[in-house]
């Protein structure tokens, strides 16, 4: 093996452990925190709540029906 092919090979593999760490950054930071996960929960269950509560107000007040 030649003394270019060698520094060549090198140079590849530093690239290609950039690229390697690079991503692996990414993806720990596309996560976020466990306390943003747990707010972005609990955000979901209210909404969830809302609209329950809703449904069970329209259908307890007979919205819809024809009156007599």
């Amino acid at each position: 093996m030649s003394f270019l092919t060698g520094v060549f090979i090198i140079i590849l593999a530093g690239m290609g452990i950039g690229a390697i760490s690079e991503i692996a950054k990414a993806i720990a930071r596309r996560g976020g925190s466990a306390t943003e996960q747990l707010a972005e929960l609990q955000e979901r269950v209210d909404f969830a709540e809302r609209l329950l509560a809703q449904a069970r107000d329209r259908a307890s007040l007979g919205a819809g029906k024809p009156q007599p």
